[in-house]
C-alpha cells in the first residue's frame, strides 16, 4: 500500500483508511505529532460510524482503556524522555501501538487499529484492525436473503474489496451484479415470451438490452442508463484513487436496483401464496351458500 502523506486525517487513517496504508513525513517531530492526535483522540474524539455489533449507526469514542492511561501519564513520559529529546516523539514509543475506541451505544462494542511506527523510514502503517473495514460498512437496504446467490455473493466481494482498497476491482463486482441482474432477467423473457429474439439481445449494446427487458428490470436502472457506463469507465479507465472517490454513490446506486430487485421478487411471492390461499378456500367452499 502507497504511503500518503500527513494530510491524510488521523481520522480517516482509523475509520476509513484500508490496511496497510502508510502516513509518512521527513521529520521526526512531525511524526510524533500525528502519533500524539492519534493517541489522544484531539482530530477524532468523538467519530459517528455504523457499529456492526449494534447493527446500526453510532458515535464512536475514544476508549480510556489501559493503553490510553498508560501513554498519558508521566510515568511513561519520564521514562521515555531518556530516550527522546523531543516530546513529540515520546508518542512512537513503543513501535506497535493500539488506539481503541467504543460504541456510545454500548461500551462493550470496541474498535481496534494497530499501529507499526518505522523509525528508520518514518512511517506509521495501520497493519490490523478489528472490526474489518468490511464488517465496518453501513448495512445495506436491501433484504439479502432476497437476492439470488451470485448477486448476494458478489455484492458482499465489492464491499470487502473496497475495505481493502481494491477500489477498481470493487467496480467490477459492482458491475457484474447489474449484468447478473440483466441476464436472469434475460432468461426469464426468454421463457416467458414466445417472440423475445435472444440474438438480438445479446448483440445489442446494454442499454439497448435493458430497453427489450422493459418492466423486468428494475425501474431506477432504466431509469438510470449512465450507471453501467460509469462502472465500466471506472474498470477500464479511471485510477484506484478515482475509483474511490465514486465508490459511495456508486454502492448507494446499486442499493436501489438490488432493493427494487428484492421488493418485486418477494411481491411476487406474496402473490403466489395468496393466490394458492384463495383457490384453497374457493375449492374448500364450493356449493355451500354465499
Amino acid at each position: 500500500m502507497k504511503s500518503q502523506t500527513l494530510e491524510y486525517a488521523p481520522v480517516d487513517l482509523l475509520f476509513k483508511a484500508p490496511l496497510y496504508t502508510s502516513v509518512a513525513d521527513a521529520k521526526l517531530e512531525s511524526m510524533g505529532k500525528y502519533a500524539r492526535s492519534l493517541h489522544l483522540g484531539h482530530t477524532s474524539a468523538n467519530v459517528d460510524n455504523y457499529c456492526p455489533f449494534c447493527k446500526k449507526d453510532t458515535t464512536w469514542q475514544r476508549s480510556v482503556d489501559a493503553d490510553w492511561v498508560a501513554i498519558t501519564t508521566n510515568k511513561v513520559k519520564v521514562h521515555t524522555a531518556g530516550h527522546y529529546g523531543d516530546p513529540n516523539q515520546w508518542w512512537l514509543d513503543p513501535a506497535r501501538f493500539i488506539i481503541q475506541y467504543a460504541c456510545s451505544r454500548n461500551p462493550q462494542h470496541l474498535f481496534e487499529v494497530n499501529f507499526y511506527f518505522d523509525k528508520n523510514l518514518l512511517t506509521l502503517r495501520k497493519v490490523g484492525q478489528y472490526p474489518s473495514m468490511a464488517d465496518m460498512l453501513p448495512a445495506t437496504a436491501v433484504r439479502e436473503e432476497l437476492l439470488d446467490e451470485i448477486s448476494r455473493r458478489e455484492y458482499r466481494e465489492a464491499g470487502i474489496l473496497a475495505s481493502y482498497g481494491f477500489n477498481v476491482a470493487s467496480f467490477l463486482y459492482l458491475r457484474r451484479v447489474v449484468e447478473n441482474l440483466v441476464a436472469a432477467a434475460s432468461v426469464e423473457a426468454e421463457s416467458e415470451e414466445k417472440d423475445f429474439d435472444k440474438e438480438r439481445f445479446v448483440s445489442a449494446k446494454f442499454k439497448d438490452r435493458i430497453k427489450m427487458l422493459g418492466e423486468r428490470i428494475p425501474q431506477f436502472l432504466a431509469d438510470t442508463p449512465e450507471l453501467y457506463p460509469v462502472l465500466s469507465e471506472g474498470v477500464h479507465q479511471w485510477d484506484n484513487a478515482t475509483c474511490e472517490k465514486a465508490l459511495p454513490i456508486l454502492r448507494m446506486a446499486i442499493e436501489i436496483v438490488l432493493a427494487e430487485a428484492a421488493e418485486k421478487k418477494e411481491k411476487a411471492r406474496r402473490d403466489r401464496e395468496v393466490k394458492v390461499q384463495l383457490q384453497k378456500l374457493h375449492g374448500g367452499n364450493k356449493g355451500a351458500a354465499l
